[in-house]
């Protein structure tokens, strides 16, 4: 006959259990907490300027776009780890050989999906202001550039 001490014994074993396998698998990971943290901050960054977006340009916000965040985020890290254990047990002895990076299949992975969301960062500030943030950057470097001539010329 089950008793309610069995119960709660049962489920005092199961969550140490569980806590003791979610505490390998994050040391298990740990090497690229950085990475997932890079990833996440940009795909966050995008929801964040893709929400300001629709506001300024009068788009409607619905949670259906809002929930495709969670999956990107679930997708994204995913990937990032899947392809840091293909790394960590198959290629990554190959890749050092040849690149004295650690996990370089991973970070490589990593700065494709940082980049896209960039890309879609850019996008989003073009729709909303009419200049995206690569023309305001290649705009402030050419100010850069004549600014120090007329400055060198004054000398």
């Amino acid at each position: 006959m089950i008793t309610g001490s069995t119960v709660g014994s049962l489920w005092t074993k199961l969550t140490v259990y569980f806590t003791q396998i979610a505490a390998v698998l994050l040391t298990f990971i740990s090497p690229i907490s950085g990475v997932l943290i890079a990833v996440g901050a940009f795909i966050f960054l995008d929801t964040i300027i893709g929400i300001w977006k629709a506001k300024k340009i009068k788009q409607k916000v619905t949670s259906r776009r809002l929930s495709s965040v969670v999956n990107k985020m679930l997708v994204y890290q995913l990937t990032v780890i899947t392809f840091f254990i293909l790394g960590h047990f198959i290629v990554n002895d190959i890749v050092k050989t040849f690149i004295d990076v650690d996990y370089a299949m991973t970070k490589l992975i990593a700065v494709i999906l940082i980049s896209i969301e960039f890309f879609s960062i850019d996008e989003s500030f073009k729709a909303a202001t009419g200049k995206g943030l690569l023309d305001r950057f290649t705009e402030l470097v050419t100010k850069y550039k004549t600014n120090k001539k007329m400055l060198r010329k004054d000398d």
